[in-house]
């Protein structure tokens, strides 16, 4: 989504995630386990005003907001898995995510800076944008699939 004047998914929008865990990290490499996010400011099960959380999950680490991969528990058992859903209470605009996919970045435009000028010279400030990427868990090739019945392929080797 681009836009070009204020747009109403601000820092005082909710967001909602569903039956997660956080992947752990170390020294910026995923280690493969998933720890629960009871009671931290990454718990997003809830709704959350995204604002609030970037400065509570700031004091967990230096990327200044979040920049972390959630699991999606259950998600490779069905076809499409509620994922979050974020949105602006004074607007009533709102954004679902569904996906396939066992984990999610959840991204909070940390790197932005008012140096990249957008349309109608707008600048892109820090925390004026969000991602969340639906994806497999980072560094996933190194690790054992528990999955992989889920999955076939066929290979025409007289092709």
């Amino acid at each position: 989504m681009y836009v070009h004047r204020a747009s109403p998914l601000s820092l005082s929008s909710f967001v909602e995630f569903v039956r997660y865990g956080l992947n752990s990290f170390r020294d910026e490499k995923e280690v493969g386990d998933i720890v629960p996010v009871d009671n931290t400011p990454f718990d997003l099960r809830n709704s959350t005003i995204l604002g609030e959380g970037i400065k509570a999950v700031s004091k967990f680490d230096d990327k200044g907001g979040y920049d972390h991969n959630f699991c999606i528990i259950n998600s490779c058992d069905e076809d499409l898995t509620f994922v979050a859903r974020v949105e602006h209470p004074i607007s009533g605009i709102a954004l679902e995510v569904h996906a396939d996919q066992p984990g999610v970045q959840f991204y909070t435009g940390n790197g932005l800076s008012n140096a990249t000028v957008g349309k109608g010279s707008t600048p892109y400030s820090k925390h004026g944008a969000f991602c969340l990427e639906t994806q497999n868990y980072p560094d996933a090739v190194n690790h054992v699939c528990d999955h992989i019945d889920n999955y076939s392929f066929f290979v025409d080797l007289n092709s």
